[in-house]
């Protein structure tokens, strides 16, 4: 039981610390045979996380981009989709 304790102890301080200096993680989900890596714009607010994370103002444009490595020695096809985050308005009261 002791042991049990120690063990999750020492993997949650190692999964926190590889998330805190981790920087830009490439996603691999198992068995997928490739990898995702965000191509982060000028623009993105939190330069810690792998995702997107951009302020825009209503109605503007901006294109994303990604970079997807095969990692076997077939072809694949690969639909992207993107999913819409919102993050709340920061707005500065005077």
């Amino acid at each position: 039981m002791r042991n049990q304790r120690q063990f999750k102890l020492i993997l949650s301080s190692l999964l926190f610390f590889m998330m805190l200096f981790g920087g830009v993680q490439t996603v691999r989900a198992a068995g997928s045979g490739f990898t995702v890596a965000a191509n982060l714009p000028s623009n993105q607010y939190n330069q810690a996380v792998s995702y997107f994370d951009v302020l825009m103002v209503p109605g503007a444009k901006q294109t994303f981009t990604v970079t997807v490595k095969n990692l076997e020695n077939q072809s694949k096809t690969i639909k992207p989709r993107p999913i819409r985050g919102i993050r709340p308005m920061m707005v500065k009261k005077v």
